[in-house]
């Protein structure tokens, strides 16, 4: 990623300036995630050992995808092998009140 970002010098703004752009990963780590679809085995645990677990956001497209295929993704959030110290389910929703504190508790 990081060879792009020089070649197409996406922040102009610092490569102007004449100081380095932040490097990718960080610019990525501030990026909200969604869960969707299928995210276990792989997804979900890719996304939070590369950036973290703090903006990962269960995504379940229900509008799109039947009421019984947005049933089987909440359950792999409760069977899948859960992160340290907390849950998917619980982590989902602290990160989705932070996201967006107007909703409620």
């Amino acid at each position: 990623m990081e060879l792009f970002r020089n070649v197409f010098a996406t922040d102009i703004q610092a490569t102007s300036a004449g100081t380095a752009a932040e490097p990718v990963p960080q610019q990525v780590s501030r990026l909200w995630f969604d869960s969707a679809g299928t995210p276990f085995p792989h997804q979900l645990p890719a996304r939070s050992a590369a950036f973290g677990t703090d903006r990962i956001l269960c995504g379940s497209d229900y509008r799109f995808t039947p009421a019984a295929g947005t049933a089987a993704q909440v359950a792999s959030l409760d069977e899948a092998p859960q992160p340290a110290g907390s849950t998917w389910r619980a982590l989902t929703t602290c990160d989705a009140r932070r996201l967006f504190p107007r909703l409620g508790t």
